[in-house]
């Protein structure tokens, strides 16, 4: 039961919508934060990935509180994603803060971009984290056959 916590995605097909469906199946609150406006994310980083991840992110968006970066932050998609990341990371904090708890940083992930990661993607983002001092605690992601 994850009743009472709060969980921050950017609803990227994979492991942000499956931890989304599992914060809300568990009774949690869900914050999307989408690094373009909403028909500018399904488009970019939703659609790409099939009907069955746009469906699932259909149905996040749906049941969660849900902020967008619709003003472009940066000149290519993948900057955008870093900004967004920066201000999910700034709106948990800032949400743990005012609850006065500690914020935990959880990354459901296969490790495959951990060496050179790519801007705005997951291993970015855990290295952001680390940079503020915010270990993530990483849950592993099986490999697919």
């Amino acid at each position: 039961n994850l009743k009472g916590l709060e969980g921050f995605c950017c609803g990227a097909p994979g492991g942000d919508i499956i931890f989304g469906e599992g914060m809300l199946s568990g009774n949690g609150k869900l914050s999307l934060i989408l690094p373009f406006d909403l028909p500018g994310t399904r488009d970019r980083t939703i659609s790409c990935c099939g009907e069955p991840w746009a469906i699932r992110f259909d149905r996040l968006v749906e049941r969660s509180s849900v902020r967008e970066m619709s003003h472009s932050l940066a000149e290519s998609d993948q900057e955008q994603c870093v900004a967004a990341n920066r201000f999910m990371l700034g709106k948990a904090r800032l949400r743990a803060e005012l609850l006065g708890v500690p914020l935990k940083v959880m990354l459901l992930w296969d490790g495959k971009d951990a060496v050179n990661p790519p801007p705005g993607g997951t291993g970015d983002f855990a290295r952001l984290c680390d940079s503020q001092g915010l270990p993530p605690t990483i849950i592993p992601i099986p490999p697919q056959p």
